[in-house]
């Protein structure tokens, strides 16, 4: 349990042992623990292991709270000035200020402007994704660079940067190459951005956020991995942070990609700890590969005049991005009726109509992800993919 007022101050961490029992070794529906203690996270290391063995998703792996879930979203949360918003001030600015670390091209991001938040900065390395983000996000500040050397900045300070009390809301999706389990033989680089995720505790330690979201793969809870996870809410345990770890399938919220995260959710002792969102979509209300594609199907592949990107598509729309190639043999051929297995750098799929041999566009596989067809990706068919 965590105790404590505005800012991380206040008395020390409460443990309460009394939830940490057999039973839920055995598999309770909500796995819950109110943990602090090295022992307490080696129960917590058995649980999500458990958890995992049963494959199961949209379930609470682990909570760390001293209150019961809120079940408002995050945004809602991240605009209030306390635990009791009829006592807040009236603001100019209701949506909550966004500081989004290892944007990306901006999955993150869009999808949480929608949801209600203002993005004001967003920070990554790679110059094609940030070349993305400024078309995204044209009034933001866009940072082209490492996500440690930013963060230095910030703790000195310099102009132009964020500082504490600037930032309501952080969001953190750092690089998952070293966890997927796809990755069987490893990277030289994989130690390197495996410790990665632990920037969320550094931002959250500098800017002092009301709330704030880390997801990664499922493949951050193996056995081998997990002790990444409890040193980050051992963290933000010590910082006086309550946090609630799940994993949720991008398939029930109307995605048609089954798409399995560790999602966690952070929020300081002064503010409510949201609740993960319930399913949209169950059974046959999943949206499949059809409706996303339906009316992409006239794409010849390598053709010239695809090669500039921008393709005229028959309902008048021009859109970015529609290149495709000629599909190899092994190409696993897709089923228009169904949602799309969870995508990944490896694996390459064949366009379901047998009439076109060639594999999905660029913007075929950006609708799988939930990407609006007006967001623009920099860089050649290998680099996006």
């Amino acid at each position: 349990s965590v105790d404590g007022g505005e800012g991380g101050g206040g008395g020390p961490v409460q443990i309460d042992r009394s939830i940490v029992m057999e039973e839920t070794i055995k598999g309770t529906e909500f796995l819950q623990t109110l943990v602090a203690s090295e022992e307490d996270f080696d129960v917590l290391s058995r649980l999500v292991e458990f958890d995992l063995k049963r494959d199961r998703s949209n379930k609470l792996i682990a909570q760390f709270s001293r209150r019961r879930q809120c079940n408002s979203p995050l945004a809602a949360v991240a605009t209030r000035q306390s635990l009791h918003p009829e006592n807040d001030q009236v603001t100019t600015n209701p949506k909550p200020k966004e500081l989004v670390l290892f944007a990306g091209i901006g999955g993150c991001s869009i999808g949480d402007e929608e949801a209600g938040f203002d993005c004001k900065w967003l920070v990554d390395k790679d110059h094609l994704a940030a070349a993305s983000l400024r078309q995204c996000h044209p009034h933001s500040t866009i940072y082209d660079e490492d996500v440690g050397a930013f963060l230095d900045k910030c703790t000195e300070q310099r102009p132009g940067y964020p500082k504490r009390g600037d930032v309501d809301h952080i969001q953190c999706s750092s690089p998952c190459n070293g966890f997927s389990r796809m990755n069987i033989y490893g990277g030289r680089n994989d130690h390197k951005n495996n410790i990665l995720c632990h920037e969320l505790v550094r931002a959250t330690e500098i800017f002092l956020p009301k709330t704030g979201m880390f997801e990664n793969v499922t493949g951050l809870l193996d056995a081998s991995n997990v002790h990444h996870i409890i040193k980050i809410v051992q963290d933000l345990i010590r910082l006086k942070y309550q946090v609630r770890i799940a994993v949720l399938n991008s398939i029930d919220y109307g995605v048609p990609q089954k798409r399995k995260r560790v999602i966690l959710t952070l929020a300081r002792a002064d503010m409510p700890l949201p609740g993960m969102p319930s399913p949209t979509h169950i059974g046959d209300s999943f949206a499949t590969l059809g409706d996303a594609i339906h009316d992409m199907n006239d794409l010849e592949c390598e053709m010239e005049r695809h090669r500039s990107g921008l393709v005229q598509l028959p309902n008048g729309k021009l859109t970015f991005n529609h290149v495709a190639r000629v599909a190899r043999k092994d190409s696993k051929a897709l089923d228009l009726e169904e949602p799309v297995a969870c995508i990944t750098t490896q694996n390459s799929f064949k366009h379901p109509l047998t009439v076109m041999n060639r594999t999905l566009s660029i913007r075929e596989y950006a609708r799988l992800f939930g990407f609006p067809d007006s967001v623009q990706l920099f860089g050649s068919y290998t680099e996006i993919r």
